[in-house]
């Protein structure tokens, strides 16, 4: 109780996802016709009432930062599906800084 059940941090550069450390992810992947990260799970969930909070770093940017927000557009039990925009809501194909992704649920 109490602790994520799944977690990530990858990142994005020209179509190719690099995963830096996971708990409970099996895979990464990215579908760019529609700009969506798929993230699969080892161990499912056991609802689909788990929260999904998503984090993107801007690592070297040079103020003002720019804004990118982390939407969770599609939830499975077995995945959660995920697009990045900026401010404006123009998708995010490349998030080389990396991007964080947090599961909680309490089942």
């Amino acid at each position: 109780p109490n602790t994520a059940k799944a977690w990530c941090r990858f990142n994005n550069t020209s179509g190719q996802i690099a995963t830096q450390s996971t708990y409970n992810v099996s895979s990464v992947s990215y579908n760019s016709s529609n700009h969506q990260y798929t993230i699969s799970f080892q161990n499912a969930m056991g609802n689909l009432n788990y929260g999904v909070f998503i984090s993107c770093a801007n690592n070297n940017s040079t103020p003002p930062l720019p804004p990118r927000i982390g939407y969770d557009v599609v939830k499975q039990l077995t995945s959660v599906s995920i697009v990045l925009t900026d401010s404006s809501g123009e998708m995010l194909p490349d998030i080389p800084e990396g991007v964080s992704v947090m599961i909680f649920s309490t089942s």
